[in-house]
């Protein structure tokens, strides 16, 4: 028989492997989500600009990467906080993690 009916619980296999994104791997990914796990006070945010090394190890698209990531992690884990970009420092854009009232 080529299609039946299965309990996914007992019966669909896993995924092959665990993915990560190379981002997790950075400093900046380090320190953002212990300081995130540790909570933030109102009207408390991370200013996060990735540094120099970061940049030429990821490329371009680090930043933007990191803010997806970010964003993931914050959505499952700690509801109530916003990640966006907000100005750009030597042509890096500037990742913001703050409250939602405070954006």
């Amino acid at each position: 028989m080529a299609v039946e009916l299965i309990d996914v619980r007992k019966e669909l296999p896993g995924p092959s492997r665990k993915r990560s994104s190379v981002i997790m791997g950075t400093p900046e990914w380090q320190e953002s989500i212990a300081k995130i796990d540790a909570g933030l006070k109102p009207h408390e945010g991370l200013r996060i600009v990735l540094s120099q090394k970061t940049l030429a190890k990821l490329g371009k698209y680090a930043p933007r990467t990191l803010k997806i990531q970010l964003k993931r992690y914050v959505q499952e884990r700690k509801p109530g906080l916003a990640v966006f970009y907000r100005g750009s420092e030597d042509g890096v854009p500037i990742v913001w993690v703050t409250h939602e009232k405070d954006k």
